[in-house]
């Protein structure tokens, strides 16, 4: 509920840019939405801009550690996740432009533990485009049931696992796909090139650039004070940090230190400034550089990249024009620091409204209502997305994976919305094929359509899935055994995974897409694993 003063904000708010920093009523509705989800006793978040080389804007609120009260601050240390890959993308284009390294440097001649076949293929343009192939370190242990951030995993172990890896996710150069294990290699890469610890290295640079309190962190129990994360449940809940990965994140700085950043970025003094802010020469990949994320906003050119650790999480967004730059972080798991830096965009650059959604609520035209059975039924976008419109106990549902199902009904025309979030809508037409598609509106993110595809029907019979497999390259092995209800379950070691089915030959389980092709006889011998960060894991049936 938007109070009356952030009305009268909004609608006093200057519709360009100020020139010489901030106006009040500017300033008063950066502070409205700053503090709009911190409540008194609760985590919170450091929000600062700078605006041609200096600081116009800076607000802390909340607190870092609820047991002892300390409020955020700037001094207050957070950890910048995939926000701080920059810092190592930083330091990997000062050894190139030290000749010390090259963009199309192959990496047999620093990793000979890894397997031929990539290191010879891969190389530090690679890894710093996410164009590598390699698999998430992290995706990798989740195949095996491990959380990563709940283990004290160190680079060498990150280092150990690529070591094992016999196959890439694709064709280096082919295809753009984040993974965290390439800006870990980078980091490795750093520091064997130097000879020195990658995080002592990096630390001398960042002092050079007076980040003070800056730092990648490789020993989790050396870290000291900082903002402790949490997580809202009932209450709010802490948990310990223990992980000892750098280069991919891990990166813990204040406020403070990263307006300074920001500052030397938009002063552009040094030939390296600039260069770190483009995308990279004879790259074909245009939507990602050193560290950074390319895009638009409103129009307008933006560099960016968001961070998420747990219940820290972070995000930078810099413009040209105007010159501008905007730094969130926050150790609340309630607040979405990308979300508010758009909302702060929209302040600085006079299109914020206090009511108006930034993205559309519904269709424009409504169309004819369709019969039922004409639009129940399966709808897919992307390789493992879904929804499933069935009829049951004389309502509507829609079934989404690793969501619990929502009743729906009619509102007009051919949409249709969940009974107790009316604003999530569903719009069903045609698209330029003639192809029945859904289209799912929400104030909080971009319309998004799933074509029908053809979907299960009826009892599936599941026993050519039945028995154990393994991936030798990470060494994880899974079980599919048989439920009590005729569907199937998903082991990896005790832990059980759900299993779900939209559509023929592909299962779902837990957060993997698992492909086979069942034989006219016998069991399956061969599953392929897929996820965001891992396409085509190999696994193999073995003897039970």
């Amino acid at each position: 509920m938007k109070t009356p003063l952030l009305f009268l904000l909004v609608a006093l708010a200057t519709p360009q840019l100020a020139a010489q920093g901030l106006t009040d009523v500017q300033r008063h509705l950066l502070d409205s939405l700053v503090t709009a989800d911190v409540r008194p006793g609760s985590p919170g978040l450091a929000v600062g801009m700078v605006q041609d080389g200096n600081v116009i804007y800076s607000n802390y609120a909340g607190l870092a550690d609820l047991e002892s009260g300390i409020a955020i601050g700037p001094d207050t240390r957070f950890n910048l996740a995939s926000t701080g890959k920059q810092f190592t993308a930083f330091a990997t284009l000062r050894l190139i432009q030290a000749g010390k390294l090259s963009l199309d440097e192959k990496l047999e001649g620093f990793f000979p533990e890894f397997d031929p076949r990539i290191s010879k293929v891969l190389t530090v343009r690679h890894l710093l485009t996410h164009t590598s192939g390699l698999r998430d370190q992290n995706s990798l242990w989740s195949l095996q049931g491990i959380t990563w951030w709940k283990n004290s995993f160190s680079n060498e172990d990150v280092m150990a696992l690529m070591a094992q890896q016999t196959a890439l996710n694709f064709e280096p150069g082919s295809q753009h796909s984040y993974s965290n294990a390439n800006y870990v290699v980078l980091a490795e890469l750093v520091a064997r090139v130097t000879g020195q610890d990658f995080s002592q290295y990096t630390q001398g640079l960042l002092r050079e650039l007076n980040l003070e309190a800056s730092a990648h962190e490789p020993d989790h129990t050396a870290i000291g004070p900082m903002a402790v994360p949490y997580f809202q449940w009932d209450s709010w809940e802490s948990y310990d940090w223990v992980s000892d990965v750098v280069g991919d994140g891990a990166f813990f700085s204040t406020l403070t230190d990263q307006l300074t950043w920001e500052k030397v970025l938009q002063n552009q003094e040094e030939d390296w400034v600039k260069v770190s802010q483009s995308l990279i020469p004879g790259d074909e990949v245009r939507t990602y550089g050193y560290g950074l994320e390319f895009g638009e906003f409103q129009g307008r050119r933006l560099r960016y990249h968001d961070g998420s650790t747990g219940a820290w999480k972070a995000t930078t967004w810099r413009f040209d024009d105007p010159q501008l730059s905007i730094v969130v972080m926050t150790n609340s798991g309630a607040i979405v620091p990308s979300w508010l830096a758009r909302q702060l965009a929209e302040v600085m650059l006079g299109t914020f409204h206090a009511e108006k959604s930034s993205f559309p609520l519904g269709p424009e035209l409504v169309g004819n209502e369709l019969a039922e059975e004409t639009w129940l039924g399966t709808y897919q976008t992307g390789p493992d997305y879904f929804y499933r419109f069935v009829k049951r106990k004389g309502g509507y549902w829609l079934e989404r994976p690793n969501r619990d199902p929502v009743e729906i009904e009619w509102e007009a025309g051919a949409v249709y919305h969940e009974i107790n979030d009316p604003a999530f809508k569903q719009h069903f037409d045609y698209d330029s094929t003639g192809r029945l598609q859904v289209t799912a509106y929400y104030p909080t993110h971009d319309p998004y359509s799933l074509q029908r595809v053809t979907g299960i029907e009826g009892k599936q019979d599941y026993s050519p899935w039945l028995g154990t497999y393994r991936d030798t390259d990470s060494g994880a092995v899974w079980q599919i055994v048989a439920g009590r209800r005729g569907e199937i379950e998903a082991l990896r070691g005790d832990r059980k995974m759900s299993v779900k089915q939209y559509i023929p030959n592909q299962l779902l389980v837990g957060g993997f897409r698992v492909e086979a092709t069942p034989p006219e006889e016998g069991n399956i011998d061969t599953l392929w694993v897929s996820s965001s960060r891992l396409h085509r894991v190999k696994f193999e049936r073995i003897e039970d």
